[in-house]
């Protein structure tokens, strides 16, 4: 079976979002996973370097969607904004953390997302990618379903990752998939998932075993709530799920 997270070693949680994209959901589970590993939960907000280059090109306008209406970018309003988001976003974070009696921080830094998620990880932590469309709404009537998707290479921690989202807010039905790189060799994860499958009523357990990285992706964007990933795959691998996926992904160390 695989090895668990080490409490003693996880400095952070970090939840990374750019403006836009950061939703309550994304704060409550980056808070949650934090006070079940006894670790610190940390804000990055990551204002887009690309959208303020766009608003200082003397060509740059924006049409708004309650006039249709074209409008000169200014940069000063966009840093504006952005400033704003990042507060707000500060503010909900605290307000979330305190509540649960977590310890926080919080950083604003100019960039990209996706490359903030790749090398902001500690050796020791966790990051969660927020991702633009991750807040989405159950139908009224619904039954409650929370579906993940895991890349398994026999990462240390995947298996306690995987158990605490699993375990985050109630669902009456849990779809796991699992996607592996290689069709055969003895996968320790799947085991332990299929043991714990034996004691579990509400979890559908599926393997994609062999598929390639295009299919992964479409597989990624169109279906999961939670992606989960370890930070260890190489670094195409990573870019195209933050790329294509529009749920957390979250990569595990």
């Amino acid at each position: 079976m695989p090895e668990t997270v080490n409490k003693t070693r996880l400095l952070q949680v970090t939840l990374a979002v750019g403006v836009g994209d950061y939703s309550l959901a994304n704060i409550e589970l980056a808070v949650q996973m934090a006070t079940a590993l006894d670790a610190q939960v940390h804000g990055l907000f990551v204002e887009d370097i690309d959208l303020l280059q766009t608003a200082d090109l003397p060509f740059s306008v924006e049409i708004t969607l309650a006039t249709a209406q074209e409008r000169r970018l200014d940069m000063l309003s966009i840093q504006r904004s952005l400033r704003a988001e990042s507060l707000q976003f500060r503010e909900n974070l605290a307000q979330t953390a305190e509540r649960s009696q977590v310890r926080w921080s919080f950083d604003t830094v100019r960039g990209r997302k996706i490359e903030a998620g790749l090398s902001g990880i500690e050796s020791t932590g966790l990051m969660i990618v927020g991702q633009t469309l991750s807040h989405r709404q159950t139908p009224a009537g619904t039954p409650r379903k929370k579906s993940i998707m895991v890349f398994d290479d026999e990462t240390t921690g995947l298996l306690q990752v995987i158990e605490l989202v699993m375990d985050l807010g109630a669902a009456q039905l849990v779809e796991l998939t699992v996607v592996r790189s290689e069709e055969s060799g003895a996968s320790t994860l799947l085991q332990a998932l299929e043991d714990k499958l034996k004691n579990t009523s509400n979890l559908v357990l599926t393997q994609l075993a062999g598929y390639d990285l295009e299919s992964v992706i479409k597989q990624s964007a169109a279906k999961p709530d939670y992606i989960i990933v370890s930070r260890h795959q190489p670094s195409e691998v990573l870019r195209a799920f933050l790329e294509k996926s529009v749920c957390p992904v979250i990569l595990v160390t």
